[in-house]
């Protein structure tokens, strides 16, 4: 069935392997800070607080039977757990949770798909390694 679609990503999430598209990846900022001060000659100046924050990210999967009961028993139990995300580029690990599950209408050209959208968080930031 995956090779119908453009879903080239694998995701392994809490004893799943999800089939995805990625619509975001995990997003990475730092806040700044107002350093303003009498020596600043009427001008705001701002330095980086050296706090990292992760933002949630959002993952578009093709439904496997289970999986959205899984992601639900996970939700409850407030699981967190390592997350793998490769996409041959690049292999995201970290740790995660899942914050949002949506199953989405049936697409008109391929109807025995079924697909949803899964929002997961970070917990941890994540390591970014390129493989061999």
């Amino acid at each position: 069935m995956a090779s119908k679609t453009d879903y080239g990503t694998l995701i392994t999430w809490n004893a799943l392997t999800l089939i995805c598209k990625i619509i975001g990846y995990p997003e990475f900022n730092t806040e700044r800070l107002k350093a303003t001060s009498h020596a600043s000659a009427g001008k705001s100046e701002y330095i980086p607080s050296g706090l990292i924050d992760y933002g949630e990210f959002d993952i578009e999967i093709l439904v496997a039977s289970g999986n959205l009961d899984s992601l639900q028993d996970a939700m409850l139990a407030k699981t967190v757990s390592e997350m793998v995300l490769t996409d041959g580029n690049d292999i995201f690990t970290f740790d995660a949770f899942c914050t949002k599950v949506g199953k989405q209408e049936h697409d008109a050209q391929s109807p025995d798909i079924i697909k949803a959208k899964v929002t997961f968080s970070p917990a941890e930031m994540p390591l970014v390694t390129t493989p061999a």
